[in-house]
């Protein structure tokens, strides 16, 4: 019970902290995920809202079928995101929508109580409405994650580093921001997932975001 409540202490710090930041930025994910495994692939659905504390309040939500194949410690797969997102910055403010289509290759590998992975993601987003002002967004993204399982705790810890590279000709600003995560999760079958998320894009600005999904397994 003691090592609960730190957690949750530890996480009400770091809110409290992102909140107070005024050259920061706060938003806060909500969603929900349904998982089915057929042998070796694991079919995904999932929907997300996206709100924030500073300008027009909704930021985006998100639709997005996953398809993963796992063989021993690799993982492949594919997903599509369609994304409507409310555009309040510049000249044109308004809905617009994109599909991002995303793929990837992750290895992990356990040391005793310890996970490792390790991520390349391969990501293109379009905007459904073709503009010649607007043009399309292809990332290349890196991540780490770590995972620890404590004896007779609930709560195990997961932290996760990542990444952004721009698909540019241009190699010396290729990178455009990282992310660090903390997180955990409750449950064993139907899991809820909290995710305290730092965005950085190098120095320029800072974004803190709480994210939770509840994960339903259809298994």
């Amino acid at each position: 019970m003691k090592k609960i409540s730190l957690f949750f202490f530890i996480i009400t710090i770091l809110n409290n902290l992102s909140a107070q930041d005024d050259s920061g930025k706060l938003e806060s994910w909500k969603g929900i995920k349904l998982t089915k495994e057929l042998n070796n692939f694991k079919v995904n659905l999932s929907g997300e809202i996206r709100l924030k504390d500073y300008g027009e309040i909704y930021n985006q939500s998100l639709f997005e079928p996953e398809l993963e194949y796992r063989f021993k410690f690799i993982k492949l797969g594919y997903n599509i995101r369609y994304i409507n997102e409310y555009d309040d910055q510049g000249k044109i403010t308004g809905f617009q929508n994109f599909t991002r289509d995303q793929k990837y290759i992750e290895f992990s590998h356990k040391i005793s109580r310890t996970k490792i992975s390790l991520k390349y993601i391969d990501q293109q987003k379009k905007a459904v409405k073709f503009d010649f002002s607007n043009k399309n967004i292809d990332y290349s993204r890196l991540q780490l994650n770590l995972e620890y399982n404590i004896k007779k705790f609930k709560v195990d810890p997961k932290i996760g580093l990542e990444l952004f590279y721009k698909d540019d000709i241009n190699f010396k600003n290729r990178r455009d921001k990282f992310r660090f995560k903390l997180g955990s999760e409750f449950g064993k079958k139907n899991k809820l997932k909290f995710t305290y998320i730092i965005e950085n894009q190098f120095n320029k600005l800072t974004t803190h975001i709480i994210k939770s999904i509840y994960e339903i397994n259809l298994n």
